[in-house]
């Protein structure tokens, strides 16, 4: 949480002048298609999968 935290003022702090220079819908394709190439990369990656799979449950 604290990642995302601290990238929101910083992404509005680079889009937020960005986008008085370039239209909000070429950032929007510019950054979903930078998504959709990145994608494929994340998903194959062996460390990114295991850190997301959830802690098991201990019992009580």
């Amino acid at each position: 949480m604290r990642v995302a935290s601290t990238l929101m003022p910083l992404s509005m702090l680079v889009y937020g002048p960005l986008a008085d220079m370039i239209p909000i819908e070429w950032l929007l394709l510019a950054t979903g298609s930078l998504l959709v190439v990145q994608s494929p990369f994340m998903v194959s990656h062996r460390a990114l999968v295991e850190a997301g799979k959830p802690l098991p449950v201990p019992e009580t």
